[in-house]
């Protein structure tokens, strides 16, 4: 026969839920494009809504002959358009009910949220230019191998890229196949060992992981992944002047009281151009997923 005892059943009322004093924020992957590249904000920080670059073309020396005069050249350059052309907002209204009753700083959170969103498009924006490289390596069957590391830097270095400013963005996927290659996680020989790996230490700056072949390798989640058969991975290796990055209007935040609503609305936008400017100086470095 049971007993007439009193249990977290009959008791409930006398239990209370506990809130936790924070939230559980949606997790973030990387934003590293878009100090990458070269930047044009300048230009069009007041007006306008396309910047044309000019191109400089290269002069070649010629014989001189004795008596003859020197031969003048005459060069018709191009140029290379960006459009500032994109403008993306994000927005979010609070309801004072909400705000009142709310125990945590709902406003300030989701601007904070509203500012990562406005970063990322960003940075998508930029790894879709991997669609306009006439220059790639790999495919959507292979990982990222030695071989073709190599070659991609060939293709760098034949363009005669600078050597300073050089970035080999990849998703995770890149690197786990490049930790499997001991050539660059178990340095061999004399001076090498797991402790100065190129890609095993250094400083970590946001998605920094290290340095390959004379790049700074990132790890970013916004890289883009065609889906296909096979589904291909479009890693970038570049060089800083490949792509172009003009910002007229750096993400701004505004708020407005909507008394029609009694709501505040919150919004972040922001207005910008990009275009591919050095197709040599860049590779659609292709992996699978």
């Amino acid at each position: 026969m049971a007993l007439p005892t009193m249990t977290v059943t009959t008791g409930a009322n006398f239990i209370p839920e506990i809130w936790s004093s924070e939230v559980l924020r949606a997790v973030e992957s990387n934003l590293v494009l878009a100090d990458k590249v070269k930047r044009y904000d300048s230009d069009v920080k007041s007006f306008g809504d396309t910047i044309h670059v000019p191109n400089l073309s290269n002069l070649s020396a010629n014989p001189k002959i004795a008596d003859t005069a020197v031969t003048p050249q005459a060069v018709t350059e191009g140029k290379i358009d960006i459009a500032i052309d994109k403008h993306y907002e994000t927005s979010f209204y609070v309801e004072d009910i909400l705000k009142v009753q709310s125990k945590y700083d709902l406003m300030s959170e989701y601007t904070s949220k509203a500012g990562y969103a406005i970063a990322k498009q960003i940075d998508l924006s930029l790894a879709g230019l991997y669609s306009g490289l006439s220059q790639y390596v790999g495919d959507g069957s292979t990982d990222v191998t030695d071989t073709n590391l190599v070659l991609a830097v060939e293709k760098i270095d034949t363009a005669d890229a600078p050597e300073s400013d050089r970035y080999f963005v990849i998703k995770p996927s890149a690197k786990a196949a490049l930790m499997l290659l001991d050539k660059f996680v178990l340095r061999t020989g004399p001076g090498w060992g797991p402790e100065n790996s190129p890609i095993l230490h250094g400083a970590k700056e946001n998605g920094f992981w290290g340095d390959i072949y004379g790049f700074k390798v990132y790890v970013s989640n916004n890289l883009v992944t065609a889906a296909g058969t096979p589904t291909v991975v479009h890693n970038l290796m570049f060089q800083k002047e490949a792509f172009g990055l003009a910002m007229q209007q750096s993400p701004r935040t505004q708020t407005q009281y909507k008394q029609e609503y009694l709501a505040n609305l919150v919004t972040v936008d922001t207005i910008y151009g990009l275009a591919e400017m050095r197709d040599t100086f860049a590779v659609d470095f292709r992996s699978k997923e």
